[in-house]
């Protein structure tokens, strides 16, 4: 297991005095989440703990299992952004019109840059240095005798949050083990602090699920984790719930390359970017 070097125990010490870490981007969470996020608990209880609900119009269903990517297309405010996204991700630029942007969606998209020492490190979000998240996570070395999988790391951060609810705004990872709730973006914060722990580079991404029900796609406000592998960035979604998805694509929007106690403005540049309508179209 990595050894937490004793500058981040001092930088810690000097960041004790700063007010609790949850309470800016709870504020975020509010003002830009709160309508939705109530709508998505109350439409779509039996789905996940996503964030919020956003229109989505169907143009084209191919039978169950046939699409490997999606058309999508959104109505933005700054189509500049996402423009930007595109080179940043796998996703595949298609074009713009006015406020729209269409978007080519593999069915597990990542961020494409290389993984960097941040993220193998604890951090003031990632706190799997915190004495109280180092005895949780030992646990998955004490269950597995090797580098534990990544299905492995899933099934252990998913058992170690009980309790599914939107209790928290956004809990860091020593709160997380703490009060062992919370909904997708506490399971994507613990599944990271679990993956570094067990000497994977991984990374908190926030974005949209897009979700087939039947015949139409719904789309999910939502956060999870990359972890590098010798295959690349592989997604890790910890938040398992009765009728949790089984064919859905991922949308990328933002990492959290903020970890420390400003990280609240990454939450807000992702809310600005929250598209207002999605229209999708399935490909083979």
């Amino acid at each position: 297991m990595p050894l937490t070097s004793d500058s981040t125990h001092a930088e810690r010490k000097e960041m004790q005095h700063l007010p609790k870490p949850s309470l800016i981007p709870l504020f975020f969470l509010l003002v830009i989440f709160l309508p939705s996020h109530i709508q998505a608990s109350q439409a779509e209880p039996q789905v996940g703990l996503y964030l919020h609900v956003i229109k989505t119009q169907t143009q084209n269903i191919l039978p169950l299992g046939q699409s490997s990517q999606l058309q999508v297309t959104l109505q933005v405010a700054d189509p500049s952004q996402w423009q930007n996204l595109a080179a940043e991700t796998d996703l595949t630029w298609v074009g713009t019109e006015q406020q729209q942007v269409t978007l080519t969606v593999p069915a597990n998209s990542t961020f494409t840059s290389a993984p960097v020492s941040q993220h193998q490190s604890p951090s003031w979000v990632i706190d799997y240095d915190h004495p109280e998240v180092a005895e949780v996570v030992d646990g998955v070395w004490q269950e597995h005798t090797k580098q534990p999988t990544l299905h492995q790391v899933h099934t252990f951060t998913d058992q170690n949050i009980p309790q599914k609810n939107y209790r928290n705004g956004f809990a860091i990872a020593s709160q997380v083990v703490k009060r062992r709730e919370g909904d997708c973006t506490e399971h994507a914060v613990l599944g990271a602090a679990v993956a570094r722990a067990a000497d994977y580079a991984a990374r908190v991404v926030l974005g949209l699920l897009l979700h087939r029900q039947q015949d139409e796609y719904v789309a999910y406000g939502h956060a999870w984790v990359e972890v590098h592998t010798e295959q690349g960035w592989q997604i890790i979604d910890p938040t398992t719930v009765a009728g949790q998805p089984t064919h859905h694509f991922y949308l990328p929007f933002a990492q959290l390359d903020n970890e420390g106690p400003g990280h609240g403005r990454t939450l807000l540049e992702f809310g600005l970017m929250r598209p207002t309508q999605i229209s999708i179209t399935e490909l083979p």
